[in-house]
């Protein structure tokens, strides 16, 4: 099994204020604060907000205003600092279909500055996490939808990051490869990583995950 990161320096990720708008209403969040080993996840109704806040705070969307702290130092999304400490997995499994799945995976890795290959012991044990190793050679295209959301959570093990920001991270997975996410997620989090994960479905990641209800952050009518 492909032995996550270890994260020895304790660090603590700080949401100091956060609004994004979300069509008719915007979501605002202040004083979230995120220490080592532990888990956020964000909850809510269906067009609430929780992608919106995901992408935000990987700099992949505009906020309103935003002001993150990692250590009590301010950080600015999406500066190169910021993109080395976050791995982010979104609701779209971002593959391309084109690639076999070692391939896509390689793509990955080399944008976390991982130079790996397709024989590279690496890939096929993050293939193996997720149930994903017979696949290896196969092109994207011809993959189903589970097993294309399974060979994005394979990054997780791979690209090195100490926050995990995952958006309905459990879509289209079986039961089986349901308890694989939350146990890679578990052992990230004993391993000193954090993790903020955007999900409609109940997801155990034990005692070190605390729950963020959206519906109680919207601002109705927001300019």
């Amino acid at each position: 099994m492909l032995c996550l990161n270890r994260f020895p320096v304790s660090a603590c990720f700080e949401i100091e204020s956060l609004t994004v708008q979300c069509g008719d209403h915007a979501v605002r969040l202040a004083d979230v604060r995120l220490k080592s080993g532990r888990c956020l996840t964000l909850t809510g109704a269906n067009g609430v907000g929780k992608t919106s806040v995901l992408r935000a705070l990987a700099g992949l969307r505009h906020a309103d205003e935003m002001r993150l702290l990692w250590d009590g130092r301010a950080v600015e999304p999406p500066d190169p600092e910021w993109a080395e400490r976050i791995t982010y997995v979104g609701h779209a499994t971002a593959m391309q279909e084109s690639l076999t799945a070692a391939e896509n995976l390689c793509f990955y890795a080399a944008l976390k500055g991982r130079r790996v290959s397709l024989d590279d012991a690496a890939i096929g044990e993050a293939l193996s996490r997720f149930g994903m190793r017979e696949y290896a050679e196969r092109r994207c295209a011809r993959l189903s939808a589970g097993r294309m959301r399974r060979l994005s959570l394979c990054r997780l093990p791979l690209e090195g990051g100490v926050l995990w920001l995952l958006d309905e991270p459990a879509t289209a997975l079986d039961a089986n490869a349901r308890a694989d996410l939350e146990a890679c997620v578990v052992e990230h989090l004993e391993a000193g990583g954090m993790a903020v994960v955007a999900t409609h479905q109940a997801l155990n990641f034990g005692e070190r995950a605390s729950e963020l209800g959206l519906d109680d952050a919207v601002v109705c009518g927001s300019d």
